[in-house]
């Protein structure tokens, strides 16, 4: 076994970092201690979380996974900031973990960045009124979803928006949202523009295919102000 700062997995081998200095190990090598950072690639060699003895990270990154449920917890008991693109979370039996829970189960976690795999897709009807639920969820700094279908219930998001006073937030819908859906979206927008200048609450940064580009930068604009960073 040997203890990493950070470890990478890719499909070729592992990398273990300490301060500046990288070591690569090829994938059968040993077990691993993550302490700090963990990174899985996409097309990485067969069940890489067995790779792992322990891990406390704070920082995950994992591309174009599947894992079940139990490897997440594994990995992520510790985490504070997490970055998942096209990554799926399976039940024993098969199902799809949603995305709150998920989240339920990162009571430390300060900043989100996912994006959904269309495949699989991770975002329901109730996943806004079960995260309201979680009470760390009112804690988290920065939430950044991508790729967001039109299953999500954008009514009950907007009203969370309205309330939302901490947390940083971006979302990105998918391509396939209908035009009834995006007309909604154009609307909230709007509603947000419209506001400026007495805001009571964080304005998000909203985006789907589609949209007026002057709404767009609008609401860039006003968001950047709040969010702290452009886009």
């Amino acid at each position: 076994m040997l203890v990493a700062s950070r470890l990478s997995i890719s499909a070729e081998h592992c990398q273990v970092f300490f301060g500046n200095e990288i070591i690569t190990f090829p994938p059968a090598a040993t077990k691993f201690w993550v302490i700090d950072g963990f990174a899985l690639s996409p097309n990485a060699f067969s069940s890489p979380i067995s790779k792992i003895y322990h891990c406390t990270a704070t920082e995950l990154c994992i591309q174009e996974q599947i894992l079940s449920f139990n490897e997440f917890c594994f990995i992520s008991s510790n985490t504070n900031d997490i970055h998942f693109a096209k990554v799926t979370v399976k039940n024993d039996d098969g199902s799809i973990v949603a995305f709150e829970k998920l989240v339920e189960t990162l009571p430390k976690v300060k900043a989100i960045f996912y994006r959904a795999d269309s495949a699989f897709p991770s975002f329901t009807k109730e996943t806004i009124h079960e995260l309201v639920k979680i009470p760390h969820f009112f804690k988290i700094i920065k939430l950044h979803i991508f790729d967001v279908s039109e299953a999500f219930d954008l009514e009950a998001f907007y009203n969370f928006i309205k309330s939302n006073k901490f947390t940083n937030i971006q979302i990105s819908f998918n391509e396939s949202i209908s035009e009834r859906y995006k007309k909604r979206i154009g609307e909230i927008i709007d509603e947000i523009i419209a506001t400026e200048g007495s805001f009571t609450y964080k304005p998000p940064h909203i985006t789907f295919v589609g949209n007026d580009p002057d709404r767009w930068n609008k609401l860039r604009s006003i968001s950047a102000k709040f969010l702290g960073h452009s886009f």
